[in-house]
């Protein structure tokens, strides 16, 4: 049996399913692509521990701390897409990856030279469980903003769910723009995309805390 909860958010209302093995879905109610997608039609609004432990984790994760723990899951559709959850799943709090990053773990995981980054991007589209697997966390290449199932302002607003603390780790040396990129506005990235921080420098500044490295930008750090 499915069960559904509707709880409020500050990025607006959040619907909430489950089975009895976990939690099996968390979607924005509006202006959300594949809101709801696969549930039942005999799914029934009804309480749950699974509720429970997704709503304290929400609690925690709004108020720009990490949750330090991972509500019990039950990842559901092809075992692709399951797949690429649990890839997603591995992304640290407060960092980001891109599509080809997540491309390239397929690639060694399976042997090969190359896999598709557009295949990744479909399943990363369609992942039931927003917010917890972490789905807003894949920019695209070269640390580019593209689309997100809730939208493109909530993914901004979702990438600034970080502590200023939070280190921001570099994965690709070819990725200059990954620090501003992660800060979750494309205004802010025009120091790199224009090349005028040299790539040693962008590499300090990854290493620095948020509100260091903003300070050093001459950027805003809310």
């Amino acid at each position: 049996m499915i069960y559904t909860h509707h709880i409020p958010s500050p990025l607006g209302q959040i619907l909430l399913a489950a089975d009895d093995a976990g939690l099996t879905g968390l979607w924005f109610v509006e202006n959300q692509r594949h809101m709801g997608e696969g549930l039942a039609a005999n799914a029934m609004e009804h309480p749950s521990p699974f509720f429970d432990e997704a709503s304290r984790w929400l609690d925690i994760y709004f108020s720009g701390r990490d949750p330090g723990f991972t509500p019990t899951l039950h990842l559901t559709g092809p075992d692709f897409r399951k797949h690429v959850g649990e890839l997603l799943l591995r992304i640290p709090y407060g960092t980001v990856t891109t599509y080809g990053d997540l491309a390239r773990t397929i690639a060694r995981q399976r042997g090969i030279e190359h896999f598709s980054s557009r295949a990744v991007g479909g399943a990363v589209a369609r992942n039931p469980i927003s917010l917890i697997v972490p789905c807003h966390r894949v920019l695209g290449s070269g640390g580019k903003l593209t689309g997100y199932g809730g939208g493109l302002e909530r993914k901004k607003a979702l990438l600034r769910q970080r502590p200023q603390t939070q280190k921001i780790l570099p994965k690709e040396e070819d990725r200059k723009d990954f620090l501003l990129a992660v800060l979750a506005s494309p205004a802010k990235c025009g120091h790199l995309r224009r090349g005028k921080l040299p790539f040693l420098q962008a590499r300090r500044l990854a290493l620095q805390p948020f509100s260091a490295a903003c300070s050093l930008l001459t950027l805003p750090t809310s």
